[in-house]
């Protein structure tokens, strides 16, 4: 569900100061004037521009086009006349107003920012936002205007600019609720949760009865994995707008995290009746789904979907992601087809039609076309994806020279002795899902998922952990801050999974913090799932992540590889070896029974010949890797790469440094 964004209109005054209708002074003040002199037009105008807060939009539109007919070159009483248009929903009419005003006053800021919104309100995104650069022209302090600007460009998936204007307005009006809102929802939009849900928090402290910023800070907890406080705000904003179909969906999304599968269909199916064509709330409920491993069923939310918003590439890449596509299916005719609008689409909707593209070619052995379809669609969410690559690896290297063998040892002996935690790290799309679910289908395991819990009291107890100095920290003070650590992580996982033997957390970026896991965990299991460098980075490069920066350029993830493999190595030589189960994908897929086996037996549990049947398992999975764990074990995603013309690997290839040997 996007969250939901409002674009005010703009009067040349503050229309919401005046007090409601039960007796206005200048209302009547207007009236009594028009009663004396018909043709006042200054009166009528008004008059017009008082009426419209108070739901009397025919009056106000009869007064203003009155005091027009009066006087045609009124600049103010075609601007007025529009922003009632608008609000009434007469889009185009209100678009001739603004037009008529400026042609009347170009230099009038506030017809620029309305005709913007009423374009924007048509979906003229582009034609939106020059208007609200031309207002701001005029005006460069213009707050209002930079908020819509802010939104458009948003809307345009142009994030980074979005979020630059919306700052810059919240500098000049920190006591907006609207600002606020509209900030929170492109932050969302770059992965920002935590900096959304604290701009709905302040929303919310300035307008408390607002429903639909309640919702969107429930949208903003369940991308930080908060779920129960994501329910208590979607009870609130039901509690002030029973129907609303936003909340309800939310609240579905929340409990389908929380695995409470009744309940999260239950709040689907209430959204869906509040609005009965939201195909938002049908692709949602098929995203559960396919959590569930209820494939078939899924596809069939996702055509409702689509049945209902054809030209939405997103309910497109959501089908085709959860079957084999095959020559001559009719989903890759009605692709090509929304191609040749592209051009128009906002950002988003092209990046899930390149994707989609590119699943329906490669699923076709069109495999040339597949990944120009990737280069297209990853460039694009490049552009609007926040990533410093300098400090990333810079940060990974800072976690090396910290730890080194000697630095480790010191501070080893005094960690907390629980068995519960399995840690499955490494890169992305290097098999720890099908690891996790290995694990998850032995009895005594409880599936954790990608959890933030460690690196949370990592942060909690030392701060930053490249800023850490280990060697300057006194040693009377080390016991206090392992012990920190770990206890914080495990009543994390008392709150997870209450009472469960083992539980599997599967964040693959805890191996930057292995040293730490194994000092503050000492006996818990570390289980590092390995592949193919060129595979792994493809299957990132092919995979439309929403929070993994670094894997829309092939260089970049090439660059992350080996600083990431740098740092692997280093902790084979910091950490001692028992510490570490590696697995091989490669190794996985072609021995799987002794696979299994070693990686159950690395856990110190029993065997347990359900391991072998992971994809039956009834467990919920979230992530990209959901579809691959519900079928049998297959091999085709070895060696994927030799699919691929040679140069369209160079970028890649040279990042991994292959072509330096």
């Amino acid at each position: 569900m996007q969250p939901l964004t409002h674009c005010t209109m703009s009067l040349p005054f503050d229309i919401a100061k005046f007090p409601p209708p039960d007796f206005d002074p200048a209302m009547a003040a207007h009236e009594t004037a028009i009663a004396l002199n018909s043709d006042c037009a200054d009166a009528q105008i008004g008059l017009g521009t008082l009426l419209a807060p108070h739901d009397r939009g025919g009056d106000a539109t009869a007064d203003l086009e009155a005091a027009i007919a009066v006087r045609p070159n009124s600049a103010e009483g075609h601007n007025n006349l529009g922003v009632i248009l608008n609000d009434m929903g007469h889009h185009q009419r209100a678009v001739k107003q603004f037009e008529q005003a400026l042609a009347i006053d170009p230099r009038y800021p506030e017809a620029h920012n309305n005709l913007g919104n009423a374009r924007l309100a048509l979906g003229a995104v582009a034609e939106a936002i020059a208007c609200y650069r031309a207002a701001l022209a005029l005006r460069p302090l213009y707050v209002n205007a930079m908020r819509n600007l802010g939104n458009a460009l948003s809307q345009m998936g142009r994030y980074e600019e979005a979020r630059a204007y919306l700052e810059r307005a919240l500098t000049l009006e920190p006591q907006s609720a609207a600002i606020n809102n509209t900030l929170g929802n492109t932050l969302q939009k770059l992965g920002l949760w935590a900096d959304a849900a604290a701009c709905y928090e302040r929303a919310i402290a300035l307008h408390p009865d607002n429903a639909d910023t309640w919702t969107n800070l429930a949208a903003a907890y369940n991308g930080q994995g908060l779920y129960e406080k994501a329910l208590a705000c979607c009870d609130t904003a039901l509690a002030i707008a029973p129907s609303g179909a936003a909340a309800h969906n939310s609240r579905g999304i929340a409990l389908v995290a929380l695995d409470r599968s009744e309940e999260a269909m239950s709040s689907c199916d209430r959204a869906a009746a509040a609005v009965p064509g939201m195909a938002e709330v049908y692709a949602n409920i098929g995203s559960a789904l396919v959590e569930w491993g209820r494939i078939g069923e899924a596809i069939r939310f996702f055509d409702r979907s689509i049945a209902l918003e054809p030209h939405r590439p997103k309910f497109q890449l959501c089908h085709v992601l959860t079957k084999r596509v095959t020559v001559g299916d009719p989903r890759i005719a009605a692709l090509d087809a929304l191609a040749r609008d592209m051009a128009a689409m906002p950002d988003d909707a092209r990046i899930d039609l390149h994707f989609a593209r590119a699943k329906a070619y490669g699923d076709t052995g069109r495999h040339d076309e597949a990944f120009a379809e990737l280069l297209a669609g990853n460039a694009l969410k490049r552009r609007s994806a926040s990533y410093d690559e300098a400090a990333n690896l810079d940060r990974l290297e800072r976690i090396a020279r910290a730890w080194p063998r000697p630095v480790v040892e010191s501070w080893s002996g005094i960690g907390h002795p629980s068995l519960r935690p399995v840690f499955i790290l490494g890169m992305p799309r290097s098999g720890s899902t099908l690891v996790e679910q290995i694990l998850a289908s032995h009895p005594a395991v409880t599936e954790g998922g990608e959890l933030d819990c460690f690196p949370n009291a990592v942060a909690d107890a030392l701060g930053p952990l490249e800023d850490f100095l280990p060697a300057q920290a006194p040693a009377e003070e080390r016991a206090a801050l392992l012990g920190c650590i770990a206890d914080r992580y495990l009543a994390a996982l008392d709150a997870l999974a209450p009472g469960a033997q083992r539980v599997t957390d599967k964040m693959p970026a805890n191996f930057a913090c292995i040293g730490l896991i194994h000092l503050a965990l000492p006996n818990a299991r570390i289980v590092h799932t390995r592949r193919n460098a060129l595979d792994t980075c493809l299957s990132c490069f092919a995979t439309l992540f929403t929070s993994v920066p670094y894997a829309y350029d092939l260089g970049e993830i090439g660059r992350y590889w080996r600083a990431y493999d740098r740092l692997m190595r280093h902790w084979r030589e910091a950490v001692p070896e028992a510490a570490i189960l590696d697995v091989d994908y490669e190794s996985l897929v072609s021995d799987f029974d002794a696979q299994a086996r070693r990686i159950v037996a690395h856990c110190g549990l029993p065997w347990d010949d359900a391991c072998l049947s992971f994809h039956t398992a009834r467990s919920s999975v979230k992530t990209a890797s959901a579809i691959q764990v519900r079928q049998p074990l297959y091999r085709t995603s070895v060696d994927r790469w030799r699919n691929i013309d040679p140069k369209f690997l160079e970028p890649l290839r040279a990042a991994l440094g292959e072509l330096d040997r």
